[in-house]
């Protein structure tokens, strides 16, 4: 149970890295109970569920469950996610891929991140991943990717899907990608959001 979670009945799993995946992924658990209040347009959109649940990747030497993992240098990752809930739960932020919204300036001032863009998890995030429950219903997962004030100011000049993997993160995307190509491209915009995380680190063990 995480402080600051629970008063939404909302817990975190913490997977660790193995081999296969050298990275933590983090996973809400229970955000999928409450009902998403998207924008209208949105709501009627097929590939967007009610119901979500949030993902976050941590390279795997952070400090997730050792001594001294509460403190802030180690712990934003999971204020982070606390505050994306609080913001789907209380202020009815429209929940979609693709979509980003703004961070307190405590993150910029601190850590260097301005936004959060919502995507679909790994292995494949062009593609959306949905579960269903034992009540009937499809609850989808979302990955949160921190960006930095750079890629921010380049957010509005993002035109089009192809564009948010060029602009940001200075990918090559295909119309006729292969979905080996997808699995690829998935795995190069991880290894981007790993680096952030590692610098955000190294800004922060070098200001202490």
């Amino acid at each position: 149970e995480v402080d600051g979670l629970s008063v939404f009945d909302v817990d975190l799993a913490v997977i660790k890295p193995t081999p296969e995946k050298p990275y933590y992924t983090l996973c809400t658990i229970g955000l999928g109970a409450h009902r998403i209040e998207n924008e209208q347009d949105t709501r009627l959109n097929a590939c967007v569920s009610d119901y979500c649940e949030l993902v976050l990747y941590l390279p795997q030497d952070w400090n997730v469950v050792d001594e001294g993992c509460e403190q802030p240098e180690n712990f934003w990752p999971i204020r982070l996610i606390q505050e994306m809930v609080k913001k789907i739960i209380i202020e009815k932020l429209d929940v979609k891929d693709g979509n980003y919204t703004d961070l307190d300036d405590a993150y910029r001032i601190k850590f260097g991140v301005k936004s959060i863009i919502i995507d679909n998890v790994l292995p494949n995030i062009t593609k959306h991943s949905f579960m269903n429950t034992s009540l009937g219903r499809s609850v989808q997962f979302y990955q949160l990717i921190p960006i930095d004030v750079h890629q921010y100011d380049l957010v509005g000049t993002v035109a089009s899907y192809e564009d948010y993997f060029v602009t940001l993160f200075g990918l090559e995307y295909d119309e006729n990608i292969t979905e080996e190509g997808e699995l690829k491209l998935s795995k190069e915009v991880l290894s981007k959001t790993l680096q952030l995380f590692s610098s955000v680190r190294n800004i922060t063990e070098k200001s202490e």
